[in-house]
């Protein structure tokens, strides 16, 4: 058993689409024992992010982004200069 509290730690997965069906930006689990319904505070978290989500909010613009092959239609600056940089690196 530990005696000092750990610090949390959350799993995000990207999915290509929106695979729980929810039509929701994102989806937030947690880890319940499959005998019976006591919850219990590990400290994890999973998070799942629906890539299809496409929408004018900061979430769906960086999905967008995701999606889109040319560095200069993309919304977010840093992750565009980056992957121009990839794309044009001879090594």
């Amino acid at each position: 058993m530990w005696t000092q509290k750990q610090p949390d730690t959350c799993v995000i997965f990207i999915v290509d689409k929106d695979y729980p069906g929810g039509g929701l930006p994102l989806y937030e689990y947690e880890v319940l024992p499959k005998d019976h319904e006591t919850r219990m505070d590990f400290g994890l978290h999973f998070v799942v992010v629906n890539g299809e989500w496409q929408e004018k909010d900061e979430l769906g613009r960086l999905m967008a982004d995701m999606h889109e092959s040319n560095p200069m239609k993309m919304h977010y600056p840093v992750l565009a200069r980056r992957c121009l940089d990839l794309k044009t690196d001879d090594k």
